[in-house]
């Protein structure tokens, strides 16, 4: 992989680790105690963690992403990035379905 792609996966992954933490700091106050993880069909939800666990959570697993865009090699670096997106889009969600406005 060239360095300069190896480059932008990195930034892009920085980038998202970082929106995540200005997202769920500025949501804090908004979020229950306990936040569900899951919807279940009846529209309810369920696996409840911590509203300080949560916090941490995605950020966690998007800076072992971002670690793992520099690293490895090219195509398990673009199943890094997928990664990446799926757990910053699912942490968006999380927080529509917890927030109580």
């Amino acid at each position: 992989m060239k360095e300069k792609n190896k480059a932008f996966y990195v930034r892009l992954g920085i980038a998202l680790l970082l929106v995540t933490i200005l997202i769920n700091v500025a949501v804090f106050n908004y979020l229950p105690q306990n936040i569900g993880l899951q919807m279940h069909l009846n529209g309810g939800l369920g696996n409840y963690v911590s509203k300080l666990t949560f916090m941490f959570l995605a950020p966690l697993v998007l800076l072992i992403t971002t670690v793992c865009f520099s690293v490895l090699n090219k195509e398990a670096t673009s199943k890094c990035l997928i990664i990446a997106i799926v757990i910053f889009i699912a942490n968006i969600l999380v927080i529509f379905t917890n927030m109580k406005i």
